[in-house]
């Protein structure tokens, strides 16, 4: 039989000063891993193993709130450093898992609420990434090739940009206000990626560069709610992943559902 052992420590450490009531700094460093195993592929040898791949994150931000919590701002900047990855490997007839190489993906998030008076809400989330290979990603038991994946090639499937802005009225109807009305929009937009590291990869594909938009109305008490919404509202075409079939030439595609109208129920017994 084939087994995989995997032990180790992971540590987490953060700080967080607060030199005003309503400004809140925090620096925080993380380790976290995949577990490592066996490939269970007919065929492979006993050596074609896996290592757990492993990654330290360092993050620091700040958090303000101002005009009595009418207007939040949070800002946060991320660097992770991702070594031993796990890559999945063709062999040409087959699929498995393998380590190689390094990557270091770095990040700006912000986001702000703003609520200008009562039961109105508008939310705005801007993401920023750079993801890239610090080292060439060249398997074990694999000979390099024009398309292997080189140091400063970009990850694939991680959007450099992604934009999100929603806005929500909550009202209440009637004098009682037991019974409230809401009405909800979102509109979100993913850039663009790839689907490999190489533009002369046959998996080479572009994937992401749309936008999204969302609506959500309905009525609700504190227990109970009926909602109407539609998702995907102009039915865009958004392709979120892309390939080729094993060993062919023929193209996948994953895309996000097409534009669904719904009802929603909630309640709380």
């Amino acid at each position: 039989y084939y087994k995989s052992n995997n032990n180790g420590w992971l540590y987490k450490a953060n700080v967080s000063w607060k030199p005003l009531q309503n400004l809140l700094l925090y620096g925080q460093v993380a380790t976290g891993y995949r577990p490592g195993g066996v490939n269970q592929v007919l065929g492979l040898a006993q050596a074609l193993a896996y290592a757990p791949d492993k990654t330290t994150t360092y993050e620091g931000g700040l958090k303000t709130t101002l005009a009595d919590g009418a207007f939040t701002f949070n800002l946060s900047g991320y660097i992770t450093d991702w070594k031993d990855m796990q890559v999945s490997i063709n062999s040409g007839s087959f699929l498995y898992l393998g380590n190689a190489g390094a990557a270091r993906i770095r990040g700006i998030e912000a986001e702000t609420v703003i609520s200008p008076i009562a039961g109105l809400t508008f939310n705005i989330n801007f993401v920023l990434t750079d993801a890239k290979l610090t080292q060439d990603q060249v398997p074990d038991n694999v000979t390099p090739s024009a398309t292997t994946a080189r140091a400063g090639d970009k990850i694939p499937f991680i959007a450099p940009q992604t934009v999100g802005v929603a806005g929500q009225y909550d009202w209440a109807i009637g004098e009682s206000g037991k019974l409230r009305a809401l009405l909800r929009g979102d509109l979100s937009y993913v850039g663009k990626s790839y689907a490999d590291f190489r533009p002369n990869a046959i998996g080479y594909r572009q994937v992401g560069d749309y936008t999204l938009a969302n609506l959500r109305a309905g009525i609700h008490t504190e227990r109970y709610g009926v909602y109407v919404f539609v998702n995907n509202l102009f039915d865009t075409i958004a392709r979120v992943a892309a390939g080729n079939t094993l060993g062919g030439t023929t193209e996948t595609v994953t895309t996000v559902p097409p534009r669904t109208i719904g009802i929603n129920l909630t309640g709380s017994f």
